[in-house]
């Protein structure tokens, strides 16, 4: 029984992982990734190969947005083979090998069938495969890290639990705190000391560290996280006094229906058996204060990778639930858990959108960006490398491996994301890159009324030629010495003439 649920779980992982990755190259190689997460990153380990923490694209050195020195791991990697795709490859792997995580962290307590079942519905838990498709984020791979680290704490192997607590502190330093209230569950099942002063120290040592200096040392107030809670107050002394003397106030924040929703569609796929076994959930306290009193909406939509600090612990929590339940002697209980989630983890799969959220948002676009993606990669192709280059987001994971490369759409909105601070449009810029059609810098969360004039004035900062315009590509190039003049916007360019333009672009 063993090796069949051990070859079952194999099997399920590797169809996990070639399945993600082979969508992941699609994406990169169609221009699918539309948001700047991947590119940000890959520039950040570029830099590290360069001897640098500067990042351009975000305007300071990149550990100033998040303490993820967990790249400084996969630089080595990445020199290798200098391209986004390893950022891609390392993240479904990471998160893959979490199946294998729960098959040996339950082996000792449950029997095979279980443990297969459990490992392959985390395979296929839509929350898990959402964030994996979205671009790439450290964050990401702690949810792979933290399910080593529990199956390690479960095995009481002390040297492993150490190697993964800290690698889970090195994707994000929000983690810490997530690691310091893991020190309450060998508190409360009376372990050690150094089960429970490890985590304790670890997380709270790592805290200040990043919360109290680097991370203002190297993020001068240009990225401002405060922002995401200025609804409350001003400060945390003020936020702690309006939640306390506000709490009605503070309950429609923390109990909207779309945040009460987010959590619903992770643990639904499960059963709400994590409900069952709420110890195995108290580690992720802090994550869920952050997401429930946080005024940024996409910190709780499943299409992002907000989910990634619940998932190891409501799939423990599941399993010590179902766990618990075995101990009813009852001969219906066994199939009760079974239909429940299968039957969940399928009606969450077919009523959530999940299925048209995956072809929508990622396998249609790879189908009909074929042509476009021929036309842009054989323009990028004769951009210098060390080209200073701006550009929409979709172009941006192609050209991450360079000094000068900047996201259009902070010169658009006139200021850094997630902040009030202008943004000054970058100086000597050689190529422009424009897709029109570009919905989050055009027509999403970033769109302003009068941001037009910010772009007039990009143009009225320099000369240009128009180099290509075919359909929604617009790509233009900073022409030397020459005083700024009127940039002709409307010549479309029939796509038997590109060949021809593209052997005079120098």
């Amino acid at each position: 029984m063993k090796k069949r649920a051990e070859f079952l779980v194999g099997l399920g992982i590797a169809l996990y992982v070639t399945t993600l990755i082979w969508i992941g190259h699609l994406k990169y190689a169609r221009f699918v990734f539309n948001d700047f997460d991947l590119a940000v990153h890959t520039q950040s380990l570029w830099a590290l190969t360069h001897g640098s923490m500067e990042s351009s694209i975000l305007g300071i050195p990149f550990l100033g947005n998040h303490l993820a020195l967990i790249l400084s791991l996969l630089a080595p990697i990445y020199r290798l083979s200098p391209s986004p795709e390893i950022l891609l490859i390392a993240q479904t792997l990471t998160l893959g090998s979490g199946a294998w995580a729960l098959f040996f962290f339950f082996l000792l307590d449950i029997s095979p069938r279980w443990v297969a079942l459990i490992s392959l519905l985390y395979l296929v838990y839509p929350p898990l495969i959402q964030m994996n498709l979205f671009e790439f984020h450290p964050v990401a791979l702690a949810t792979g890290f933290l399910l080593w680290m529990i199956e390690a704490y479960h095995r009481r192997a002390f040297r492993a639990f150490a190697a993964f607590l800290a690698l889970s502190l090195l994707c994000q330093e929000n983690i810490a705190l997530i690691i310091v209230f893991f020190s309450l569950i060998p508190l409360i099942e009376h372990r050690k000391a150094a089960w429970i002063l490890t985590p304790l120290i670890a997380g709270i040592l790592y805290a200040i560290l990043a919360f109290g200096f680097l991370m203002p040392a190297l993020n001068p107030d240009i990225i401002q996280f405060g922002k995401l809670y200025a609804h409350l107050g001003n400060s945390p002394a003020d936020i702690l006094r309006n939640i306390t003397t506000h709490p009605l106030q503070t309950a429609r924040v923390v109990f909207s229906p779309a945040k009460m929703h987010f959590f619903n569609q992770q643990l639904a796929p499960l059963g709400y058996l994590s409900l069952i076994s709420p110890t195995h959930l108290i580690p992720a306290a802090p994550a869920l204060l952050q997401r429930l009193l946080s005024a940024r909406t996409t910190e709780t939509m499943l299409r992002y990778h907000y989910q990634a600090e619940f998932i190891p612990f409501f799939f423990t929590a599941a399993v010590f639930g179902i766990k618990r339940l075995l101990t009813l002697k009852s001969s219906v209980v066994k199939p009760a858990i079974v239909f429940v989630l299968i039957a969940f983890s399928a009606m969450s799969i077919a009523l959530s959108g999940f299925i048209p959220t995956i072809r929508q948002k990622h396998i249609d676009p790879v189908i009909s960006n074929r042509d476009y993606a021929e036309l842009s990669q054989t323009l990028l192709d004769r951009i210098p490398a060390g080209a200073s280059v701006i550009s929409t987001f979709e172009f941006l994971p192609k050209l991450s491996g360079r000094t000068n490369l900047y996201s259009l759409h902070h010169v658009y909105i006139g200021h850094y994301t997630l902040s009030d601070r202008p943004y000054p449009a970058p100086a000597n810029i050689d190529w422009l890159l424009i897709n029109t059609l570009d919905r989050n810098t055009f027509g999403g969360a970033f769109y302003r009324v009068n941001a037009y004039t910010n772009l007039q004035q990009l143009f009225l900062s320099a000369s240009w030629t128009n180099e290509l315009h075919s359909g929604n590509l617009l790509v233009f190039r900073r022409i030397s010495n020459v005083p700024p003049q009127a940039v002709d916007l409307c010549q479309p360019m029939d796509r038997k003439d590109i060949p021809a333009l593209l052997t005079n672009v120098t």
